[in-house]
């Protein structure tokens, strides 16, 4: 790397610890407690708008499905994709006993059936595949019916990362709909808008405009 001075190229300077500390003027953060930076980390983490998912899964392990916001593709060629699912769930044994798992993605309107697989709900309705309508998939995982979108997935590789593991799916086959896709951010439920160049503004469902925001208000960053 180099800049000009004068019509003639010089060699960057290097630069003490204490230049790159305070470089730009900006001040200097202490290093927070453990309990402080977990603290910073959740709240830092939850202004992240995420998509929510229901991870589903069926067989010999059991059948269970669990809310999760921790999810993403890994590949197009093959297609893979991730959920990180924390290791007390038992979602994670019966994942890794079936071998397959399915990610659905909820619609706007399904809101509540993603507080029910994330056990806010009351106990007879937690968890209950009884909530909604569900087909199942060519790997035989819970495929939710009017999700904005359904992969079914094999299991390729699990990776032990924290106090979660990440499963990795290779997608055998994924379908998706119309619907508007259901977001999580600042621990609350919302949909994506979107910019008119025309109005100056951003429009959501049915043409209303500013952020659309669906009430319910939970603790944490990620479900699970």
């Amino acid at each position: 790397m180099s800049y000009q001075t004068k019509n003639r190229t010089a060699a960057r300077p290097a630069r003490t610890p204490s230049e790159l500390t305070n470089l730009g003027g900006f001040p200097e953060r202490r290093k927070p407690d453990a309990a402080t930076a977990r603290k910073n980390f959740m709240t830092a983490m939850s202004k992240a708008a995420n998509s929510v998912t229901i991870v589903t899964t069926d067989g010999p392990g059991g059948r269970y499905g669990l809310t999760v916001s921790a999810v993403s593709s890994v590949s197009a060629d093959p297609p893979l994709l991730l959920a990180c699912i924390n290791r007390s769930s038992p979602l994670c044994h019966a994942i890794d006993a079936n071998q397959a798992f399915s990610v659905n993605l909820l619609s706007a309107r399904q809101q509540r059936l993603a507080s029910a697989f994330a056990g806010f709900l009351t106990p007879s309705e937690n968890y209950d595949f009884r909530l909604a309508s569900w087909h199942r998939g060519t790997t035989g995982t819970p495929g939710l019916a009017n999700a904005a979108a359904v992969f079914e997935c094999r299991l390729a590789k699990v990776v032990a990362a924290g106090s979660h593991k990440i499963f990795i799916g290779k997608v055998l086959d994924s379908h998706s709909s119309e619907a508007t896709t259901l977001l999580y951010n600042n621990r609350r439920f919302g949909i994506a808008l979107t910019w008119s160049a025309t109005t100056g503004n951003f429009t959501g469902e049915q043409g209303s405009t500013g952020y659309q925001d669906f009430a319910t208000n939970h603790p944490q960053t990620h479900f699970k």
